[in-house]
């Protein structure tokens, strides 16, 4: 199955074509330092300023209005922006950002700062209102510097660039605008003759794909004077003495501005790209196909709900999709189970990667985004940081709140089959997730003509170790929730069992649906307690194989601190914890049902007359000294029930608790829920 590629924002899906053009341009011509003057050199500074030529006319623009100086990427470009822009009288001065912003952008405020520069932070959708509400400013001593993306990369919303130009009339001529323009440019042609911000910051590997290492910063003659550098590296003097502080730096803002040899391999592979587009033409590249992507998936999934209409989908957008000069091809949202609780954005990015797609989860470098959508505040990122949550990490819900999203961005080569596969195979994951809050609870009648009850609920969080008894408990479909979601296993991947280490009886773990934490104890140990997922707990966390029954099952390590706390148990025996990541089904043919780590079924249901006659019947020496209660756990059972004849469940098909039908099959125990008229839909 070939891989789907979602990530077009991150980075574009290079083609096999331009890659060879790539390989041809290099292989065929020796290139070498453009500060030698050798003949190596010197092709290599004609392959750089024709470069140069290139980028400007992409953009519409010439060398008489734009520079562009080469950096290893937008971030760059920048940093070189916040570091080395003159304020001059900061009383009169301010900075400007948008909240929704990159990272790399949100950065340049600590220079503000440094400076003692006032900072104004505003949403996207604030920008144009504040600036054209804002009166005019006379021509004053200190500059300002306003910082926002053409494109955020998080929503897709795209600025009006007609901005540029009220920004300017309002704070007057000593305004400057820098635009982040990484993202808008991956799909869409930014032109510089209509617009024309002071500073654009662009990588190319947003556009091709390739060289990785590469991008520019577009600077406007005008502003140039605006940009005060103090250091110089190698390349960017007339001349300079060691013997005291004396030096000229060069002229033009390029040469003072690349410090040191430029990455002249990577400049040379950029005019293959650009070969390669002239070649191709540019459709290749810059499409509105991703936005009409975007706009597919935008409509399906506010048309997606659940079979309890509630919805499936929880979009982030400041659009409708209706207008690709406001939108581009990017569409950022969470799913929600039919409860209305979320489902974790690392649990959706496992689905689709194993299904061969490529998506990208969490905020995207994006912080200011994800507390617009998400609502979160300076006291919630506090606590997801307390909580182990970093960025870049899959910690991707805390107390239920998801601290990131999933976003699907588009490019050129994408198709709508298959953006409509991934959807289909999110409506047939998710759908009907946990529909309805059901819950087991204790002293339940089980509907059958007597006074039968549901006397005891117990799961098993970690197979093989002791029960967890609770008065109530949510179910799913796999079972009971988190009943055998854990496991022990051994050097070689395989379960380990009481049969091998008896004392796996005395593990008491306790599940914590709430803080979403699992605690275990043993006698004489000090407790150790983990939280679901968390990368914190899982600092060499892997995704591996084990064996439950004959099955391959896919697991996650559980981390340094439980293997140290089962070390101190069992010894080295390089036991570890691994928590179940996928759901695991029957190979049966005739048996389909959804399973944990459990060996045979979802539930075990045990009748305790059927128990008591057992013990009668048994002629063992032991049986008298055995309680009731004693031999019961021995049978591992999730539902305890008292009321019945002896083995008189051997006999049922079925029977109910509270409106919900548990079924036995060749006595494995599937769960079925009741809906419309009867009708029963097996999870």
């Amino acid at each position: 199955m070939t891989e789907v590629y979602f990530d077009h924002a991150g980075a574009a899906a290079i083609r096999d074509e331009l890659l060879e053009s790539v390989f041809s341009k290099l292989k065929s011509t020796k290139y070498g330092n453009p500060h030698s003057h050798n003949s190596a050199g010197k092709r290599t500074l004609e392959q750089i300023e024709q470069s140069r030529f290139r980028i400007l006319s992409l953009f519409k623009t010439s060398s008489s209005d734009y520079s562009v100086i080469f950096t290893s990427g937008a971030t760059a470009g920048l940093k070189i922006v916040a570091e080395y822009f003159d304020y001059g009288e900061t009383s009169n001065a301010n900075f400007y950002h948008s909240q929704e912003i990159h990272t790399s952008c949100l950065g340049m405020r600590e220079y503000a700062e440094q400076k003692n520069v006032p900072i104004v932070s505003l949403k996207l959708k604030e920008f144009t209102d504040y600036f054209q509400s804002m009166e005019k400013r006379n021509n004053e001593v200190g500059k300002s510097l306003v910082a926002f993306p053409a494109q955020c990369n998080f929503t897709g919303y795209r600025m009006p660039l007609n901005l540029i130009e009220i920004i300017k009339q309002k704070l007057g001529v000593n305004a400057y605008v820098c635009l982040d323009a990484a993202s808008f440019v991956s799909t869409t042609v930014l032109d510089l003759s209509e617009y024309k911000p002071d500073f654009v910051c662009i990588s190319f590997y947003k556009i091709f794909g390739c060289p990785t290492g590469l991008g520019c910063l577009l600077v406007k003659k005008t502003a140039e004077e605006a940009l005060l550098k103090t250091y110089y590296g190698g390349g960017t003097v007339f001349v300079a003495a060691s013997t005291e502080n004396f030096h000229v730096k060069r002229k033009r803002i390029e040469e003072r501005f690349e410090d040191g040899t430029l990455p002249y391999l990577e400049i040379v592979s950029l005019n293959a790209c650009f070969d390669w587009l002239e070649t191709n033409g540019s459709q290749k590249v810059f499409s509105n196909q991703p936005y009409e992507l975007a706009a597919l998936a935008f409509r399906y999934m506010q048309s997606a709900f659940h079979s309890n209409s509630s919805p499936m989908f929880e979009v982030y957008s400041l659009t409708d999709y209706t207008d690709s000069l406001s939108q581009g091809g990017i569409i950022s949202f969470n799913m929600r189970d039919s409860n209305g609780h979320y489902v974790g954005y690392a649990e959706v990015d496992s689905v689709v990667t194993a299904n061969k797609f490529c998506v990208r989860t969490g905020c995207f470098c994006n912080p200011g985004a994800c507390q617009t959508f998400l609502k979160l505040t300076k006291q919630d990122l506090l606590e997801h940081f307390k909580a182990g949550h970093v960025c870049g990490d899959n910690n991707d819900l805390v107390e239920g709140k998801p601290t990131g999203a999933i976003r699907l961005s588009f490019g050129p080569t994408n198709t709508y089959e298959e953006v409509e596969k991934l959807l289909k195979l999110l409506n047939c994951t998710f759908k009907d997730r946990n529909l309805t809050p059901i819950e087991l609870q204790v002293h339940q009648a089980i509907q059958s003509g007597k006074n039968i009850k549901l006397e005891k609920i117990r799961l098993y969080p970690v197979k093989s170790c002791s029960y967890q008894e609770v008065k109530s408990w949510p179910i799913e479909a796999t079972g009971l929730s988190y009943d055998r979601q854990w496991m022990i296993i051994g050097s070689t991947g395989a379960s380990i069992t009481q049969k091998r280490e008896p004392r796996l009886c005395l593990i008491t773990p306790t599940v914590n649906i709430e803080k979403k934490t699992l605690t275990l104890n043993y006698p004489g140990v000090k407790p150790v307690t983990i939280i679901f997922g968390l990368k914190s707990n899982q600092i060499e966390a892997k995704v591996c194989k084990s064996r439950v029954c004959g099955d391959s099952v896919d697991v996650n390590d559980c981390g340094e601190e439980v293997y140290q706390w089962l070390q101190n148990i069992f010894g080295s025996q390089g036991y570890r914890l691994v928590q179940q990541s996928a759901v695991r089904r029957q190979k049966k043919e005739d048996n389909k049902t959804s399973l944990s780590l459990a060996n045979e079924s979802q539930y075990l249901l045990v009748n305790k007359n059927s128990v008591s006659k057992l013990m009668e019947q048994m002629a063992l020496d032991d049986a008298t000294s055995t309680s009731l209660d004693e031999m019961i756990d021995r049978f591992r059972g999730n539902l305890i029930v008292s009321g019945l004849d002896p083995f008189e469940e051997e006999e049922w098909e079925s029977f109910k608790v509270s409106g919900i039908i548990f079924k036995s099959v060749d006595f494995d125990i599937s769960i079925l829920q009741e809906k419309n008229k009867g009708q029963r839909k097996k999870f």
